[in-house]
């Protein structure tokens, strides 16, 4: 939260942490009634483990080799290749907008199964590195609301911790070095800067971050750099507000995922939800029920 918001939250930020709820306990009402096991399939991690060490395990467990990451087309198939993994583990992924002041995202680990909320109002490259943040509150047994930023300089050990984990499960320090070397001649142009998002589906602000831990640059070009491009971030969203809506159908799958979905057909076929029951689950409107599920992928 921020100072003057403590213990506040915006009305729509209270009603998607209702509706993660709701979907948490539906799934785990809907997976009881085929028999499906809702715990989580991770093996948990304490806060004395270093981050580090556990996002290479958890990088060679997702099968995410540095090949694997680059040939991702968009930062969009790498969220959902991340998406399938922590599907198959158990954990839900959920993706809402609110206002991005309240929280970036959220975890629910206190029930089976384990919930991830995320923000669509921050940048695709910024929602990837807030799932691995949550995910590694998953990892410590933690249920909290989050403002993840790669830059900020946490005091809270459970938040650096978190942080930690995410950076070096998106980008390992041997990657990036190896990067920034060869590289080294135009590190912060913004083609290298671009060309180097691209390639890792991360943001131009962690590489940044990443370059000034790794003595790459000084403070003073990271501050200076950071400031620029956190200003054409807010020109981008206000842009982006103008766009047009999206089909149902995708919206659906975006939200609530290829699992939620196929948990919902799966209890209409075998009889114990009806249609209206499938459809309310879903938020969506008859026509699109069939599309929906065409495109769910399991």
């Amino acid at each position: 939260m921020l100072p003057n918001r403590i213990n506040l939250f915006d009305q729509k930020t209270v009603l998607v942490m209702r509706k993660a709820r709701k979907l948490q306990q539906l799934s785990k009402e809907l997976s009881r009634n085929i028999n499906y096991h809702v715990k989580s399939k991770v093996r948990k991690a304490k806060i004395t483990d270093n981050p580090e060490d556990e996002a290479t395990k958890y990088r060679q467990l997702f099968n995410l080799t540095e090949e694997r990451q680059k040939k991702f087309k968009t930062p969009y198939e790498f969220l959902n290749y991340l998406r399938d993994i922590l599907e198959n583990f158990n954990i839900y992924l959920f993706q809402f907008s609110m206002p991005v002041e309240d929280a970036r995202g959220f975890v629910f680990s206190d029930g089976e199964p384990n919930v991830i909320v995320i923000n669509t109002k921050d940048s695709i490259e910024a929602r990837i590195f807030s799932l691995m943040h949550e995910f590694a509150h998953i990892l410590l047994g933690q249920s909290v609301i989050d403002l993840p930023d790669v830059t900020t300089t946490q005091k809270d050990d459970v938040e650096k911790w978190c942080n930690i984990f995410s950076s070096a499960f998106l980008l390992p320090k041997a990657i990036a070095k190896k990067e920034f070397d060869e590289n080294k001649d135009t590190l912060t142009q913004k083609s290298t800067l671009k060309k180097m998002s691209n390639r890792y589906k991360v943001s131009k602000a962690m590489l940044l971050l990443n370059m000034f831990k790794l003595q790459y640059i000084q403070k003073d070009d990271y501050d200076a750099i950071l400031g620029k491009y956190k200003e054409l971030s807010k020109v981008k969203k206000q842009k982006e507000k103008k766009g047009g809506g999206i089909p149902s159908e995708i919206r659906c799958l975006s939200e609530v995922g290829n699992k939620f979905v196929s948990l919902v057909a799966n209890n209409y076929d075998r009889k114990h939800i009806t249609y209206t029951d499938a459809l309310s689950y879903l938020s969506i409107k008859s026509r699109n029920f069939d599309k929906v599920l065409s495109k769910a992928r399991k």
